[in-house]
């Protein structure tokens, strides 16, 4: 919340980790947040994505540090 004017970034976290769960309570994915130098200054991140392929739901985790600002991020799932 309001990271950019409290100066705080995804480059800080400590000992965090990003999960999935699917409905019965099962990890189905898991990356660790903390310690990767691409998330120092990123002030937003895309996690991960949910797809349909054929007629089964997928999750991709991604942990993808985002230069842009979330109207950009929200804008391009847009087009």
């Amino acid at each position: 919340y309001d990271a950019k004017n409290r100066k705080q970034h995804f480059g800080m976290v400590e000992n965090a980790y990003v999960r999935a769960v699917d409905a019965a309570g099962k990890e189905i994915a898991r990356y660790r947040l903390s310690n990767d130098p691409s998330y120092e200054g990123k002030l937003n991140m895309l996690m991960g994505e949910v797809y349909r392929e054929g007629g089964e739901w997928k999750f991709k985790a991604l942990g993808n540090p985002l230069a842009e600002d979330m109207n950009g991020v929200v804008g391009s799932f847009m087009r």
